[in-house]
């Protein structure tokens, strides 16, 4: 394995993915919205110019309920600005769109990017990000509606703290291309029955491989089927372990790979997940997040494949 080629392409992937994200805040729009697990970097709000922005995050700075000082001082940033804190929240997007997010256009962003200033990549890892279809964008939305139909205890909106009841969740909206999730095991089980669908090979990426459930589905349909198993996995110890267990599969450890993906059928009409919940790591009840269908006809699949020719021949096989 090299080293240094491999936190050389790493760098350069993280430098196109804060590109491409700069680039999309860029765009002119009256409304967005931010979704990540922590708060976004003070940079990345600047460069937005919107009338009015929601910020969702899943945890605070502080650790608290409310939303901290430096929460309140992004809120300020923007004429009109909304921050509110979802425990457990993994997705990670951003939107932008017209009044009541019309048009919308959405980036599916790697968390890595909202907590790396514009001009530094002390964060960079390797995952996956791209941009949303229309429909994409649409359902995105939706379900950010929905996110906010379940109030918490507090909210950040026009520098004022606002306290109120929390109240049930509207009816999740129906989604077809973007798949809603509430915990890594809902994560788990969708992944398990998109194994069933590949008659030819499965490529995993994730951080780390402990969810043993998981890993026995897929050895079972790797075994009925006959299939080709590759994995790229972050934890250099969890793919040592995987690799004695699994001596048949190709297991390549990977630092820093932070992408929890399902590529199947990879040579021939592929197919793929892309999630922002690491299903394959120790679950997680309380875990709010989106999986990215990507169908044989997805153009972005080839984004998936790139990763994979410009990884591996940096990455040690695990044995």
């Amino acid at each position: 394995m090299s080293n240094f080629g491999l936190r050389q392409i790493t760098r350069q992937r993280f430098e196109q993915q804060t590109r491409a994200l700069d680039a999309f805040l860029g765009r002119s729009a009256e409304i967005a919205a931010f979704v990540a697990p922590q708060a976004s970097s003070t940079q990345w709000l600047s460069r937005n110019d919107t009338q009015r922005l929601y910020h969702f995050i899943g945890r605070s700075e502080g650790g608290g309920a409310r939303p901290s000082l430096g929460e309140k001082r992004r809120a300020g940033l923007h004429r009109e600005a909304m921050v509110r804190r979802y425990p457990g929240l993994r997705a990670s997007f951003v939107l932008v769109g017209r009044a009541g997010f019309q048009d919308a256009q959405g980036l599916w962003v790697a968390p890595a990017q909202w907590t790396a200033d514009v001009d530094e990549t002390s964060g960079e890892a390797l995952d996956f990000q791209c941009e949303l279809t229309a429909s994409e964008a649409r359902e995105v939305a939706d379900y950010m509606r929905w996110l906010g139909s379940s109030r918490p205890a507090f909210d950040w909106l026009d520098e004022r703290e606002v306290s109120a009841r929390p109240t049930p969740p509207a009816t999740m909206p129906r989604m077809r291309r973007v798949v809603p999730l509430s915990s890594s095991e809902e994560m788990c089980q969708h992944a398990s029955e998109a194994l069933q669908e590949s008659t030819q090979s499965v490529w995993l990426t994730a951080p780390t491989v402990r969810h043993k459930g998981f890993i026995q589905a897929l050895a079972e349909v790797a075994r009925t089927k006959s299939l080709t198993v590759r994995c790229l996995i972050g934890d250099a110890e969890a793919a040592k372990a995987l690799a004695v267990t699994q001596p048949d599969w190709e297991v390549m450890a990977c630092p820093g790979m932070a992408c929890s993906s399902l590529l199947l059928d990879a040579a021939q009409e592929a197919t793929a997940l892309v999630s922002n919940i690491p299903w394959t790591g120790a679950p997680v009840e309380n875990a709010l997040g989106l999986c990215l269908v990507l169908s044989v006809d997805d153009a972005r699949l080839r984004l998936l494949k790139e990763l994979w020719a410009e990884i591996t021949p940096h990455c040690v096989r695990a044995s």
